[in-house]
């Protein structure tokens, strides 16, 4: 599931990594062709209660000046479940160097 955005100059993959339930990775490239650099975790994996992982499909975008990441539960607060999946949107915070830094969960989505 890799979601590609550009920003500064700079590509960005945002993808899926790992087994059920996955955390959401970012790679960094000069160009969509690559070749791509990983460059750590935008958001840990959340529980899930199924066999739909609870963190999955992210993208990123930019509104009236600020960056969200948003992406699919499937364990949030009205109860998910297998296919059941509902839309978080958390703010994304770049640093000085074009790194994203880590993303906590918005309160909403507490388990």
């Amino acid at each position: 599931a890799p979601f590609l955005t550009k920003r500064n100059g700079k590509w960005y993959e945002i993808y899926a990594a790992g087994a059920n339930p996955a955390a959401i990775n970012y790679s960094m490239a000069d160009n969509p062709a690559g070749p791509w650099t990983p460059k750590g975790r935008i958001l840990d994996p959340l529980p899930t209660n199924s066999t739909d992982g609870a963190t999955n499909h992210a993208g990123v975008a930019e509104f009236a000046g600020q960056w969200y990441i948003v992406y699919h539960v499937s364990n949030g607060p009205s109860g998910g479940g297998t296919y059941h999946r509902m839309v978080a949107v958390d703010k994304l915070t770049w640093n000085a160097d074009g790194t994203i830094q880590k993303v906590t969960p918005s309160s909403g989505l507490t388990f």
